[in-house]
């Protein structure tokens, strides 16, 4: 089991032509990622990858508890990569306002990650497992998305890898138990998203109980949609619709309504706006298709000006 998590890393890495890359490993300490640093560390034995650890330490917490984990968490991280002989980065700077939610712990851990990711050639490695891809989509199928949204989590997205995707967390943990590796456990995962927990730990196991091979037929069909959908936008193409960011209207209005979503979607993540859903596309949507006169508006902390030629992000 965990010489096939090795032998397909290896695999994936010389597939993506990675053997010059330098990786920064997003590393909290606990189970998933302490693998990823495993594995990671048995690739150096057989290629000379260039690899660092990045540890977000989430700041002050009202929580003595999580307070006593995040300093334990960072002391833990920085003595493995000690022991492994692997440069360790750290925010040195804590918040100075408590963060509470998952989306400002997001924040804080992509906004530290961006600052070394400055080429090309760096690459975010991050240890989202199969689990956290079927539990994401179906978040988003719940909250309201398209196709494009259930592209959520690719294996290779810009800058950002994900090795462990089609790995289950049942072989992460028993690779983690054969080579006898030690991680820290959050004990705020059960509380942050309360929503996710009860998918994970209620909702998906009476599934599995009363219909066994759910979950993997589940994941399967959500894994067709997105191919298939993909397969339906191939010939859709961003630039031809859009210049640095500005969108233009007429253009955008030859489309019909699922492609013109899909067209918004990419121009938001191609200006990293990722935090969006339907509700965002619609209101753009309408607001292009209703255009009477010019106006400025606010949309998803950002400013937007519609011109009748073009729609403008401002910032």
């Amino acid at each position: 089991m965990f010489l096939n998590l090795e032998h397909q890393l290896l695999k994936q890495i010389k597939a993506y032509d990675f053997q010059t890359k330098e990786f920064f490993l997003a590393v909290s300490g606990g189970m998933d990622s302490i693998v990823l640093l495993h594995l990671f560390l048995s690739l150096r034995k057989i290629l000379p990858v260039s690899a660092k650890v990045m540890h977000v330490h989430h700041g002050g917490s009202e929580n003595n508890e999580q307070l006593a984990f995040r300093n334990q968490a960072l002391s833990f991280v920085k003595s493995t990569c000690a022991q492994a002989d692997i440069e360790f980065i750290s925010n040195e700077n804590w918040p100075e306002v408590m963060l509470k939610s998952e989306e400002q712990f997001r924040d804080l851990r992509y906004d530290f990650f961006s600052k070394y990711l400055l080429s090309e050639r760096q690459v975010l490695v991050l240890a989202h497992h199969h689990e956290d891809l079927l539990e994401t989509r179906l978040l988003r199928l719940i909250r309201g998305t398209s196709l494009l949204g259930l592209c959520a989590m690719k294996e290779l997205e810009g800058q950002v890898y994900r090795p462990l995707l089609s790995h289950s967390k049942d072989e992460l943990k028993k690779y983690a138990e054969a080579k006898k590796i030690q991680w820290k456990d959050d004990p705020s995962n059960d509380s942050e998203d309360p929503f996710r927990n009860w998918l994970r730990h209620n909702w998906l196991p009476q599934l599995e109980a009363f219909q066994g091979g759910a979950k993997k037929s589940l994941s399967g069909s959500l894994q067709k949609l997105v191919d298939e959908g993909a397969m339906l936008h191939e010939d859709l193409k961003l630039s031809d619709y859009s210049t640095e960011n500005q969108l233009n209207i007429s253009r955008f209005l030859t489309l019909n309504s699922s492609r013109r979503l899909t067209i918004l979607a990419r121009f938001l993540r191609q200006h990293k706006l990722y935090k969006y859903n339907q509700n965002h596309l619609r209101e753009l949507d309408k607001r292009i298709s209703d255009f009477k006169s010019n106006c400025e508006f606010s949309l998803l902390k950002n400013n937007w000006i519609l011109d009748g030629e073009f729609l403008i992000l401002k910032n």
